[in-house]
């Protein structure tokens, strides 16, 4: 269900950046999602949700790009989530799938040029 949401997901971080949409913080804090991006292209898009939701929820970038080398960090409630990254073309993706996040957890993500 939530790759069938994936695109409409995506579209719609699209529609809130291009308004200047706001960060989503409704993960709370105690734990830490940190994203490596390995890759040789930027990430546009991550998207967090508890395992227990069934779309994905909004991009959590905050309309900034995590570069090739770069990390980001994503401040969560301990528990367990799904994590989704995208390239700015939107044509490739990476999920991580039930993540048990109970204080820091560090995610290497490489994605294929748009």
């Amino acid at each position: 269900m939530k790759r069938f949401s994936l695109f409409m997901a995506l579209l719609l971080a699209a529609g809130l950046a291009a308004c200047g949409g706001a960060i989503n913080t409704e993960h709370g804090s105690g734990a830490t999602i940190t994203v490596s991006n390995t890759g040789q292209v930027p990430i546009c898009f991550v998207q967090i949700s508890p395992v227990t939701d069934d779309a994905w929820g909004n991009d959590e970038t905050g309309r900034r790009q995590i570069e090739p080398g770069e990390v980001q960090s994503f401040s969560v409630a301990p528990g367990d989530y799904d994590l989704l990254a995208a390239n700015c073309g939107e044509n490739d993706f990476i999920d991580n799938l039930g993540v048990s996040v109970q204080d820091d957890y560090f995610w290497e993500v490489s994605l294929a040029a748009p």
